[in-house]
């Protein structure tokens, strides 16, 4: 077949090609297993479509880094040069490349697409589809071909119909593997001993492992309790005495390792000589970590080893909120008993505003100007422990590691005397460290207009799950009503939080988008109207929203504001991206005349 044409079979930019090839990419999709079901709707696709290679990448559980889940193709071995992208890097959104000409739509354009292994073999087109979970980028399906004629463009808007199924697929595995771990431990009863070993169980046997163990950490610092395979304790020094020495752990990160002892990580060669291909999981609930999961999975790990990571993930997740022991009653461990709780409220949508008591800190509290920046850095961790070594290099790229941390412990310092309430008796409630590690304590009496954003989207789609429509229009107004823009407005220049930032404002976007639909349902068609024009305030290019609002003005009687709003929508895209409406939006505006 030529790599630069349609499959023949499928036929793919027909309605009956198009319908041929949902149906058989439905068939192989079975959310029990999520692997094998990508494996073969890569396959399915890169024939379908007449690509050289097509890969799938998943994002990590809270927003993490992306794993390549799925690949296929004679350059299969160049894809699996980066195996992971840190978070920021490597997602696109819809994009259409041809040779050195680059079509952007709905996210930032200025994310790495190829692998230099990938180009180095004569890989000129390439389309990356975003897979859209109901909150937020699942992950990314992308295909590469060495010939210009490619019909790349064509492909791009039946990839976007495709993705659908795929991403729903995903979301439906990751509630199967988190209903794995709840109903284990339900069966289990209340003893935390058999809670802990089926929950290992249920990981060990999802993952294909040969053994394993679960390492959960006391909340209160005291001893570590172990639960293990018969096959004897698989822990690396870093995570079970150390906790958060191993900094991709600390960071909430899966590590999916192949068999080749040499490449491994320094920690992780401390394993036992029998262990041949580990994959670690961090326990985390509430973006706190709680214990660890190692596994071994023998000789013959799945290829590439991250395929069955984020689902593997998701479990640990479930298996972290079940066995962790509640804190419900307890005071901040850093707080005084009887002393009067200080509380901290940090608003991080617009201009960054921090009031202690309810009273504002003015900046020049902060004694050092990097201070502010810090306590941004470490809020956006969200408990998360970042090294030093880290930060001081977010702080002040390029500068040395002594420089670095002599700057560091300067900042650090003066944070902590702008919002520390017992800095005399040196005890940190906001800003804690364990070594050379700093986090914000997420249980410390505080309040953060991002957490709160998201805590009312979670409970907004909760609702909407459960049929309560006027539940959910409640959380979603809540939510939209906290962005007062984006995400550290007063520094709209900062390179270290685009991703958060691109993230809260398509999230924000996104949950007009839903209310507006709430309202519109609830024969409220002016407020869905006004929620899909803030939304549209926030991120102008998002034709899917002005193919919303066009949809909405026109069934409510409003058919010249409907055609001026078309007239907008393919103004801004031609001005700002040099593109054409797609043709669905195209569609509308004929329907209008």
């Amino acid at each position: 077949m030529d790599s630069g044409h349609v499959g023949e079979n499928a036929n793919p930019g027909t309605p009956s090609g198009d319908l041929l090839l949902l149906g058989r990419l439905t068939a192989e999709l079975a959310p029990k297993n999520l692997g094998r079901s990508l494996d073969a709707a890569v396959n399915l696709l890169r024939t379908a479509t007449g690509a050289d290679d097509c890969e799938i990448f998943l994002r990590e559980p809270e927003g993490g880094d992306l794993i390549l889940a799925a690949c296929c193709g004679p350059d299969r071995d160049a894809l699996m040069e980066i195996v992971r992208f840190e978070t920021g890097a490597g997602y696109p959104g819809l994009v259409a490349a041809t040779g050195e000409r680059i079509l952007a739509r709905h996210l930032d354009r200025d994310r790495r697409f190829l692998r230099h292994g990938v180009t180095r073999r004569g890989i000129v087109c390439f389309v990356s589809v975003p897979l859209q979970g109901t909150d937020g980028a699942l992950g990314c399906i992308d295909f590469a071909w060495r010939d210009l004629r490619a019909p790349v463009e064509r492909c791009a808007e039946l990839l976007s119909v495709v993705a659908r199924p795929i991403a729903t697929a995903i979301q439906a595995g990751l509630l199967v593997a988190q209903d794995l771990v709840d109903r284990a431990v339900d069966d289990a009863g209340p003893e935390p001993a058999v809670r802990g070993k089926v929950c290992l169980d249920a990981i060990i046997q999802a993952a294909g492992a040969r053994g394993g163990t679960l390492a959960l950490y006391d909340a209160d610092g005291g001893e570590t309790t172990l639960f293990s395979t018969s096959e004897g304790t698989l822990i690396c020094a870093a995570a079970a005495d150390g906790r958060l020495r191993c900094r991709m752990v600390a960071d909430g990160h899966g590590i999916a390792l192949t068999s080749v002892r040499s490449t491994w990580p320094e920690a992780c060669r401390c394993l036992p000589d029998a262990t041949t291909s580990p994959l670690c999981l961090p326990l985390r609930s509430g973006r706190r970590l709680h214990g660890v999961v190692v596994l071994d999975r023998g000789e013959d790990p799945p290829i590439p080893p991250g395929r069955d990571l984020v689902p593997l993930l998701t479990m640990a997740h479930a298996a972290a909120v079940r066995l962790a022991p509640s804190r419900a009653g307890r005071p901040p461990a850093d707080v005084v008993p009887g002393s009067v709780t200080p509380v901290l409220e940090l608003r991080c949508f617009g201009s960054f505003d921090v009031l202690l008591h309810g009273q504002p800190v003015p900046p020049e509290a902060f004694v050092r100007r990097k201070a502010l920046t810090l306590l941004k850095l470490l809020v956006l961790g969200a408990g998360n422990p970042i090294s030093r070594e880290a930060l001081a290099d977010r702080l002040w790229p390029g500068v040395g590691a002594r420089t670095g941390a002599n700057r560091l412990h300067g900042v650090l310092h003066a944070l902590r005397m702008a919002i520390e309430p017992y800095r005399e008796q040196r005890r940190w409630i906001f800003v804690c460290n364990i070594g050379d590690l700093c986090y914000f304590n997420m249980e410390s009496p505080h309040w953060t207009d991002i957490f709160a954003f998201r805590r009312h989207a979670a409970s907004a789609h909760d609702a909407e799950r459960r049929g309560r429509r006027e539940e959910a229009i409640h959380h979603l107004e809540a939510a939209l009503e906290l962005y007062r823009g984006d995400l550290f407005g007063d520094e709209p220049y900062a390179g270290w939080c685009d991703l958060e930032r691109s993230e809260l404002r398509h999230r924000y976007v996104d949950l007009s988008a839903r209310l507006a639909g709430l309202w519109v349902a609830e024969r409220e068609a002016l407020r869905g109207i006004t929620w899909l024009r803030r939304g549209l305030l926030a991120d102008p290019l998002r034709e899917d929203l002005h193919q919303t609002l066009i949809r909405t003005l026109t069934a409510h009687g409003h058919r010249a504001e409907a055609r001026a709003q078309y007239e907008v929508c393919a103004r801004l895209l031609h001005d700002e991206l040099g593109v054409d409406p797609l043709p669905e939006t195209r569609r509308l505006a004929d329907l209008l005349q």
